[in-house]
């Protein structure tokens, strides 16, 4: 699964980005995807504590967390950790 993250031009796994879960936000949210609303993940913490998730583009995971979860990952801080990555990159190429 990695791998295929990787793939999709950034690592959506990387601890530098944080997503945020989301229920569908209704009556049929069970009790365990309720107590995870709200709550932040860091990318590498995304694998690790949803081993079934998948990253599905538009900076989201589809938490896959129990038959008919809806339940997704969005990402949080999208903006700065973009905005720290390229800063990184061009401070390297500087230094060369």
């Amino acid at each position: 699964m990695v791998e295929q993250v990787k793939n999709q031009g950034f690592n959506a796994a990387s601890p530098e980005f944080i997503y945020r879960y989301t229920t569908a936000g209704d009556d049929r949210v069970c009790s365990e995807c309720l107590g995870y609303d709200g709550n932040l993940f860091t990318g590498d913490q995304v694998l690790s504590k949803f081993p079934q998730a998948v990253y599905v583009g538009s900076n989201m995971w589809v938490v896959n967390l129990h038959d008919l979860c809806r339940c997704t990952l969005d990402l949080d801080n999208g903006v700065a950790a973009c905005t720290q990555k390229l800063y990184e990159e061009l401070s390297k190429q500087q230094e060369n």
